[in-house]
């Protein structure tokens, strides 16, 4: 894997998503509404997504993780050691959440 060499803000502009940051900060705001719409009765945050037009955007998303991610991130966990300090229950609902 080659190591980036730019900076933080290089690095955010050339992934995938928002070129600018006024589109950035448009995105976020649009994860708030969303966030925000899933403690009103009735409204969920996908709804939200598909109003606002990202909704295919975040299946995308979701659809780009794989199990390496899920592998370093386990291996994260495993390296701090709270698997040993959290009970079953807790790790599962951090996981499903």
């Amino acid at each position: 894997m080659k190591k980036f060499s730019g900076t933080w803000k290089d690095a955010f502009f050339a992934g995938p998503g928002p070129t600018t940051w006024r589109q950035a900060v448009g995105l976020w705001l649009k994860g708030v509404c969303m966030g925000s719409a899933d403690v009103i009765p009735g409204v969920s945050g996908g709804t939200i997504a598909l109003i606002t037009g990202i909704y295919e955007d975040l299946i995308g998303a979701l659809r780009s993780f794989d199990w390496t991610v899920v592998k370093k991130s386990w291996h994260l966990i495993s390296k701090l050691q709270l698997p040993r300090y959290m009970p079953a229950f807790c790790w599962f609902c951090f996981l499903a959440s």
